[in-house]
């Protein structure tokens, strides 16, 4: 069980105030003991059934359809207080059979269905080419003969004799090749300039605000925790987010209370 969710008990029990809370939260070793906890990736949860834990099935970014909820139970049930009351949750118990083709409904309303990453057996599901079985025509372009085509010339011109040229013609070309050069240099060092600012603009970063707490999105399209720059999820093109799991779900709850 998360650290913070048991404070968060201890509170609703009555063994903590609100303002201890605070203090504990706060505090500045505490915050770097939460960052240092290891996290069990999609891998190493997959297929870990745990009875004592919530029964709730989760999404995960992989796909995955065996990954349980991480929260403990709430007494007398068999799901965590998140999950509580499970009637109506879109991925069911991970005692029972997985629903085909889950949908949910967005922040906006919207909704939005997912694709498992296996089938019933456990087998990956491989995405389909839809180019794939489609008659391809393959038309081959007439081999050119070699050789010149038919009424072209070859004949070298002669040159009789080579012209002489004077020092003014020679100094006048000579200025020329000058200026022409100048003028290269001062064009590579333009598109050079260009070329610097355009990778300036490119290394801007990316900000995403989601319920009043902005976060940043990496390369590869990670939104980042502000806090400890770990990735909790993606965006889920309608301006939420689609999170990794539970644990980064929790993450952006306290970022809501701590950012607003």
């Amino acid at each position: 069980m998360d650290v913070g969710h048991i404070i968060s008990l201890l509170v609703e029990k009555g063994h903590l105030t609100e303002e201890k809370r605070s203090l504990i939260l706060e505090d500045p070793d505490f915050q770097k003991k939460r960052k240092e906890r290891k996290k069990k990736t999609s891998e190493e949860r997959r297929g870990v059934y745990d009875e004592n834990k919530c029964q709730a099935r989760i999404w995960v970014k992989e796909g995955y359809d065996n990954i349980q909820c991480s929260f403990a139970k709430k007494e007398g049930l068999c799901v965590c207080e998140k999950h509580h009351p499970i009637e109506g949750w879109w991925l069911g118990l991970i005692t029972e059979s997985r629903p085909e083709n889950p949908t949910w409904k967005s922040s906006a309303g919207d909704v939005v269905e997912h694709k498992w990453r296996t089938d019933k057996d456990g087998n990956e599901i491989k995405e389909k080419n839809p180019n794939e079985n489609k008659g391809q025509e393959t038309t081959e372009k007439p081999k050119k003969k070699r050789g010149r085509p038919k009424g072209s010339k070859n004949k070298k011109k002669n040159v009789s004799s080579a012209k002489e040229l004077t020092i003014e013609e020679i100094t006048f070309l000579l200025e020329q090749k000058q200026k022409e050069k100048e003028e290269k240099e001062d064009k590579d060092e333009e598109d050079g300039s260009q070329s610097i600012s355009k990778n300036e603009e490119d290394t801007t970063v990316k900000q995403y605000k989601v319920d009043g707490v902005s976060y940043e999105i990496d390369d590869e399209g990670n939104i980042m925790d502000p806090e400890d720059f770990s990735p909790i999820g993606k965006p889920d093109g309608l301006g939420g987010i689609l999170f990794d799991d539970d644990d980064a779900a929790e993450k952006h709850k306290e970022n809501i209370e701590k950012y607003n």
